[in-house]
């Protein structure tokens, strides 16, 4: 038996420490990245609830909307900011008609901080006249004290998620490298190749069977058949007779004086099973011996044909 051992490995393992090292550090940076995210949210979220209270009071950059905001007249629309120097970016979300007037949905960013009559910067529809509106006051504050021009630093806050994510996908990456490697040197040094010898088998072993049983008398019809049909397909082969038909064959088989040995005594056994002489049946064999059939498959106990 042929065997070979595989040691193309080692560079597979350079190459399988090398991305788990980089799938630690992209883990470790994706803990950062939430952690800093957490903090930004709850900054957020503290300063959504200040501004969120009262929809007149707004702060820099922050949206607030005042629904249901009753003005007469023909229907307004947001002034045109062409230059973009208004200090504040007014939007008309809905408008509803009340009669001879409209009610407003109304969106606001304060870009200055300041106090602002949101009806100063709105216009009829039809571009006819303005006309006295209602005013309509907000305030938009800085989250800066006065002369401050930076925010403030972020405040560094532990977080109780941060605690154990980053220790457990170390924890984790080790193990599985460890598994990893363990297969690797493990597993694949205990791998080998098996290659099989060539089985090669004489035709008198694979008729054997078939002519033992057929002198003991318990061949049945189909292993009859089928030691028939084997020595017809040796002989045919052997004499180049392939031209002849199944009868032709057998008449000139019976004439042939080594292939007619076989085949007379196996008439016998078969058709004529009464007493006869003791044959040896390792001497028929023997003429049979040394050819290699390269077909693998043997008669079984019941004469059919199987893979060894």
């Amino acid at each position: 038996m042929n065997t070979q051992s595989d040691n193309t490995f080692p560079p597979l393992v350079n190459v399988v420490v090398i991305s788990m090292v980089s799938i630690a550090l992209t883990f470790a940076h994706a803990g950062t990245s939430v952690m800093a995210q957490d903090q930004n949210n709850v900054g957020k979220q503290a300063n959504h609830s200040e501004v969120e209270s009262d929809p007149y009071t707004s702060t820099v950059g922050y949206p607030k909307r005042i629904l249901q905001i009753k003005f007469p007249g023909s229907e307004l629309v947001p002034k045109p900011n062409a230059d973009r120097t208004d200090p504040i970016v007014l939007r008309i979300i809905q408008s509803y008609q009340h009669g001879s007037d409209f009610r407003y949905d109304l969106e606001y960013i304060g870009l200055d901080p300041g106090s602002y009559n949101l009806s100063e910067f709105l216009v009829r529809k039809d571009e006819s006249e303005v006309g006295e509106l209602p005013e309509l006051r907000v305030q938009i504050n800085t989250m800066l004290p006065a002369g401050r021009i930076e925010p403030n630093g972020l405040l560094t806050k532990a977080s109780g998620f941060a605690s154990y994510y980053l220790p457990t996908v170390v924890v984790l990456g080790v193990l599985w490298l460890a598994g990893l490697l363990f297969i690797l040197f493990w597993g694949w040094s205990k791998t080998r190749k098996v290659i099989p010898k060539s089985v090669q088998i004489s035709f008198a072993d694979r008729i054997k069977p078939l002519v033992e049983k057929a002198m003991a008398g318990e061949l049945d019809p189909q292993g009859q058949a089928e030691l028939e049909r084997m020595l017809n397909d040796y002989w045919r082969d052997k004499l180049r007779l392939r031209h002849l038909s199944a009868h032709e064959l057998r008449t000139e088989l019976r004439q042939h004086p080594e292939a007619s040995e076989m085949l007379t005594q196996l008439d016998r056994w078969l058709y004529d099973p009464g007493e006869s002489d003791p044959v040896d049946i390792q001497r028929l064999l023997n003429r049979y011996k040394n050819t290699v059939d390269s077909d693998t498959r043997v008669p079984d106990s019941n004469g059919r044909l199987t893979k060894i």
